[in-house]
């Protein structure tokens, strides 16, 4: 059980977020059922292979000034295996469980809030 433990600290410090590049991020509703689909690219630019990643996504409902309401706010868990220098691309559903409708201009954001690795 301690080996586990140390495990998983140990993994969560081996790469920082700013050793992933993540390009074409996207997220949208699905053609089917209540959920968004989150897709996107992630370099691994670390020395080490990468094998999930956790990222705050927020579902925003914004007027036409510059006001924005978060309708959504999820913790995604991504489970790429990046090897280092290599690049992955992510494609998954992600299920707010707050009420999501958007009556304004929808607008995302997400942040890395955690990164594993071996």
């Amino acid at each position: 059980m301690l080996y586990v433990q140390y495990e998983a600290t140990v993994s969560r410090g081996l790469v920082r977020a700013d050793e992933l590049f993540f390009s074409d991020m996207r997220l949208g509703p699905e053609s089917f059922g209540s959920g968004y689909k989150h897709g996107g690219r992630v370099k691994n630019d670390s020395r080490y292979t990468v094998f999930e990643i956790r990222a705050r996504i927020q579902l925003l409902d914004c007027d036409g000034t510059s006001h924005c309401d978060i309708v959504g706010d999820e913790e995604q868990i991504l489970l790429p295996v990046i090897p280092p220098g290599q690049v992955r691309d992510i494609d998954q559903s992600v299920y707010f469980t707050s009420g999501t409708q958007v009556r304004g201009n929808f607008q995302w954001n997400y942040r890395i809030t955690q990164v594993r690795a071996r």
